[in-house]
Protein backbone atom coordinates (compact mmCIF):
# COMPACT_ATOMS: atom_id res chain seq x y z
CA UNK A 1 0.00 0.00 0.00
CA UNK A 2 1.34 3.47 -0.93
CA UNK A 3 1.25 6.63 0.55
CA UNK A 4 -1.42 7.79 -2.46
CA UNK A 5 -3.96 4.88 -1.60
CA UNK A 6 -7.20 6.33 -1.48
CA UNK A 7 -9.52 4.71 1.10
CA UNK A 8 -9.68 1.71 2.86
CA UNK A 9 -10.18 -0.25 -0.54
CA UNK A 10 -9.80 3.10 -2.94
CA UNK A 11 -7.20 3.08 -6.18
CA UNK A 12 -3.63 3.19 -5.21
CA UNK A 13 -1.82 3.35 -8.93
CA UNK A 14 1.60 3.25 -7.84
CA UNK A 15 0.77 -0.10 -6.27
CA UNK A 16 -1.17 -0.88 -9.42
CA UNK A 17 1.05 -0.05 -11.57
CA UNK A 18 3.91 -2.10 -10.37
CA UNK A 19 1.52 -5.24 -9.78
CA UNK A 20 0.79 -4.95 -13.68
CA UNK A 21 4.79 -5.01 -15.25
CA UNK A 22 4.96 -8.40 -12.79
CA UNK A 23 2.21 -9.11 -14.08
CA UNK A 24 2.90 -8.56 -17.82
CA UNK A 25 6.80 -9.56 -17.68
CA UNK A 26 5.04 -13.50 -16.29
CA UNK A 27 2.37 -13.65 -19.14
CA UNK A 28 4.96 -12.15 -21.34
CA UNK A 29 7.67 -15.28 -20.48
CA UNK A 30 4.82 -17.58 -20.64
CA UNK A 31 4.19 -16.28 -24.32
CA UNK A 32 0.66 -15.17 -23.72
CA UNK A 33 1.29 -11.84 -25.34
CA UNK A 34 -2.58 -10.89 -25.56
CA UNK A 35 -2.08 -10.35 -21.77
CA UNK A 36 1.14 -9.05 -21.47
CA UNK A 37 0.54 -6.22 -24.21
CA UNK A 38 -2.86 -5.30 -22.24
CA UNK A 39 -1.31 -5.54 -18.75
CA UNK A 40 1.51 -3.14 -19.52
CA UNK A 41 -1.05 -0.89 -21.42
CA UNK A 42 -2.56 -0.68 -17.41
CA UNK A 43 1.09 0.04 -16.11
CA UNK A 44 1.37 2.82 -18.66
CA UNK A 45 -2.05 3.87 -17.29
CA UNK A 46 -1.64 3.94 -13.32
CA UNK A 47 1.45 5.19 -14.04
CA UNK A 48 0.20 8.36 -15.85
CA UNK A 49 -2.50 8.67 -13.10
CA UNK A 50 -0.12 8.41 -10.20
CA UNK A 51 1.71 11.49 -11.89
CA UNK A 52 -1.23 13.48 -12.53
CA UNK A 53 -2.15 13.05 -9.00
CA UNK A 54 0.85 13.90 -7.71
CA UNK A 55 0.77 16.62 -9.60
CA UNK A 56 -2.33 18.39 -8.96
CA UNK A 57 -1.46 17.66 -5.27
CA UNK A 58 1.54 19.63 -5.25
CA UNK A 59 -0.52 22.43 -7.87
CA UNK A 60 -3.17 23.02 -5.01
CA UNK A 61 -0.95 22.96 -2.54
CA UNK A 62 1.06 25.65 -4.12
CA UNK A 63 -1.69 27.47 -4.59
CA UNK A 64 -2.86 27.97 -1.41
CA UNK A 65 0.63 28.84 0.48
CA UNK A 66 0.76 31.40 -2.50
CA UNK A 67 -2.70 32.75 -1.35
CA UNK A 68 -1.12 32.52 2.40
CA UNK A 69 1.99 34.45 0.76
CA UNK A 70 3.90 31.15 1.71
CA UNK A 71 7.02 29.77 -0.17
CA UNK A 72 6.68 26.57 -2.37
CA UNK A 73 6.91 23.53 -0.11
CA UNK A 74 9.97 21.45 -1.59
CA UNK A 75 7.97 17.59 -2.79
CA UNK A 76 10.02 15.39 -0.76
CA UNK A 77 8.29 17.69 2.22
CA UNK A 78 5.13 17.68 0.93
CA UNK A 79 4.43 14.03 0.64
CA UNK A 80 5.30 13.23 3.94
CA UNK A 81 2.67 11.96 6.14
CA UNK A 82 0.51 14.41 7.68
CA UNK A 83 1.71 16.99 5.03
CA UNK A 84 -1.34 19.48 3.47
CA UNK A 85 -0.71 18.00 0.43
CA UNK A 86 -2.34 14.86 1.23
CA UNK A 87 -5.29 16.62 1.97
CA UNK A 88 -6.07 17.03 -1.25
CA UNK A 89 -6.02 13.31 -2.20
CA UNK A 90 -9.52 13.08 -3.14
CA UNK A 91 -9.88 16.30 -5.60
CA UNK A 92 -6.11 15.05 -7.06
CA UNK A 93 -7.90 11.37 -7.62
CA UNK A 94 -10.78 12.69 -9.14
CA UNK A 95 -8.96 15.34 -11.25
CA UNK A 96 -7.01 11.58 -11.93
CA UNK A 97 -10.22 9.77 -12.91
CA UNK A 98 -11.23 12.70 -15.16
CA UNK A 99 -8.10 12.22 -17.77
CA UNK A 100 -7.71 9.21 -20.18
CA UNK A 101 -11.65 8.47 -19.78
CA UNK A 102 -12.38 5.20 -21.47
CA UNK A 103 -8.04 4.21 -20.89
CA UNK A 104 -7.51 6.89 -23.15
CA UNK A 105 -3.53 6.42 -23.09
CA UNK A 106 -2.87 9.46 -25.29
CA UNK A 107 -5.16 12.06 -23.44
CA UNK A 108 -3.29 10.73 -20.43
CA UNK A 109 -0.07 11.64 -20.88
CA UNK A 110 -1.45 15.04 -22.73
CA UNK A 111 -2.34 15.45 -18.85
CA UNK A 112 1.04 14.98 -17.49
CA UNK A 113 2.26 17.50 -19.37
CA UNK A 114 0.75 20.27 -16.93
CA UNK A 115 2.33 19.16 -13.98
CA UNK A 116 6.25 19.37 -15.64
CA UNK A 117 6.79 22.80 -13.02
CA UNK A 118 5.19 21.58 -9.88
CA UNK A 119 6.80 18.00 -10.26
CA UNK A 120 10.24 19.65 -10.83
CA UNK A 121 12.68 19.53 -8.61
CA UNK A 122 16.78 20.74 -9.46
CA UNK A 123 17.53 18.32 -12.20
CA UNK A 124 14.77 15.42 -11.42
CA UNK A 125 11.43 15.76 -13.81
CA UNK A 126 8.75 13.44 -12.69
CA UNK A 127 6.94 14.06 -15.54
CA UNK A 128 7.81 11.03 -17.96
CA UNK A 129 8.33 11.79 -21.92
CA UNK A 130 6.08 10.29 -23.85
CA UNK A 131 6.59 9.33 -27.80
CA UNK A 132 3.60 9.24 -29.52
CA UNK A 133 5.00 7.47 -32.38
CA UNK A 134 6.28 4.48 -30.20
CA UNK A 135 3.62 1.29 -29.27
CA UNK A 136 1.49 1.36 -27.38
CA UNK A 137 0.42 4.80 -28.41
CA UNK A 138 1.10 4.77 -32.01
CA UNK A 139 -0.66 1.99 -32.79
CA UNK A 140 -3.53 1.46 -30.14
CA UNK A 141 -4.05 4.39 -27.67
CA UNK A 142 -7.18 2.52 -26.18
CA UNK A 143 -5.56 -0.89 -25.13
CA UNK A 144 -8.34 -2.17 -23.92
CA UNK A 145 -9.60 -3.14 -26.99
CA UNK A 146 -7.41 -6.17 -27.16
CA UNK A 147 -9.31 -7.98 -25.28
CA UNK A 148 -12.03 -8.28 -27.96
CA UNK A 149 -9.86 -9.32 -30.48
CA UNK A 150 -8.84 -13.05 -31.16
CA UNK A 151 -6.62 -14.87 -29.32
CA UNK A 152 -3.01 -13.71 -31.10
CA UNK A 153 -3.59 -10.75 -31.92
CA UNK A 154 -0.48 -9.21 -30.20
CA UNK A 155 2.21 -10.30 -31.74
CA UNK A 156 5.61 -11.53 -29.24
CA UNK A 157 7.68 -8.70 -30.18
CA UNK A 158 4.73 -6.16 -30.29
CA UNK A 159 3.82 -7.01 -26.34
CA UNK A 160 7.79 -6.90 -25.73
CA UNK A 161 7.56 -3.50 -27.32
CA UNK A 162 4.87 -2.19 -25.25
CA UNK A 163 6.69 -4.37 -21.68
CA UNK A 164 9.41 -2.41 -22.42
CA UNK A 165 7.67 1.08 -22.85
CA UNK A 166 6.10 0.27 -19.56
CA UNK A 167 8.95 -0.27 -17.75
CA UNK A 168 10.53 2.88 -19.29
CA UNK A 169 7.15 5.09 -18.51
CA UNK A 170 7.15 3.70 -14.96
CA UNK A 171 10.85 3.94 -14.04
CA UNK A 172 10.55 7.77 -14.68
CA UNK A 173 7.55 8.72 -12.83
CA UNK A 174 6.46 5.93 -10.20
CA UNK A 175 9.87 4.26 -9.81
CA UNK A 176 11.74 7.84 -9.86
CA UNK A 177 9.07 8.96 -7.00
CA UNK A 178 9.81 5.63 -4.90
CA UNK A 179 13.61 6.01 -5.48
CA UNK A 180 13.17 9.27 -4.36
CA UNK A 181 10.86 8.97 -0.89
CA UNK A 182 7.75 10.54 -2.89
CA UNK A 183 5.70 7.51 -3.07
CA UNK A 184 6.17 4.96 -0.17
Amino acid sequence: MSNLKFGANGDDYPEAAAKHLTDARTLLDAKRFDGAAYLAGFAIECSLRTVVMVGHMMKLLNEELAEAKRPPVPLARALKPGSRALDFKSVARNEAQTHGRDHDLADLAAATTGYKDVLSEGAVRYVPTVDMTRLPFRDLQKFTNIRYRGNGSVLSEDAAKWLEEACALYDASVGLMRRDGLVK
